[in-house]
């Protein structure tokens, strides 16, 4: 393990763990990223079509509202914003308080439930389950296989500013979320 002093904080690096620990105890996410499942690397992305594959129109109702076609709808439209399709506005009070949680989003802890949603997010009107599930698997693909260069640069409506890396793991876990 070795030590290093950036901006007056000290940090620990353990190269085995290819993680970065400040004095406070929370990981940085420029080294935990490349260790987190995400939608650039192929067998992370291949899980998540694998899981959709097998989603049911009538599947039962885990995270709220939602019926099967509006989740797979609320979910191409978080790929659309990181695949740099669609840009959203700021939600609420993202730009100040996004940051600050930023990390417990982005870190091994799943989803929590209940959490709020951006209201471009949410889903009303009822959608068609087979082409919301073509069409999600299809952009799920095509962000895979572009990688990075195809990842917006654009800030993030909540959490502000986020590395491509970061988008890419704030997808897969957004996807995960079961």
């Amino acid at each position: 393990m070795q030590a290093f002093c950036r901006n007056l904080s000290v940090l620990l690096f353990d190269s085995q763990k290819n993680t970065r620990i400040d004095f406070s105890g929370f990981i940085s996410l420029t080294d935990q990223t490349f260790a987190m499942k995400n939608l650039f690397d192929i067998s992370d992305t291949q899980e998540i079509i694998t899981r959709l594959e097998k989603l049911q129109v009538d599947a039962p109702r885990q995270w709220g509202k939602m019926t099967s076609a509006q989740m797979l709808a609320h979910c191409k439209i978080a790929l659309e914003v990181a695949a740099d399709k669609l840009n959203l506005a700021h939600y609420l009070n993202g730009p100040h308080l996004g940051p600050f949680v930023k990390k417990s989003w982005l870190g091994e802890k799943p989803f929590q439930k209940d959490s709020p949603t951006d209201p471009h997010f949410k889903m009303t009107m009822e959608k068609n389950f087979e082409k919301e599930k073509t069409e999600l698997t299809s952009l799920i693909r095509a962000f895979q296989s572009g990688g990075a260069e195809k990842c917006t640069n654009r800030k993030h409506s909540f959490f502000g500013t986020l590395t491509k890396e970061e988008w890419a793991v704030l997808m897969y876990k957004h996807l995960d979320h079961q």
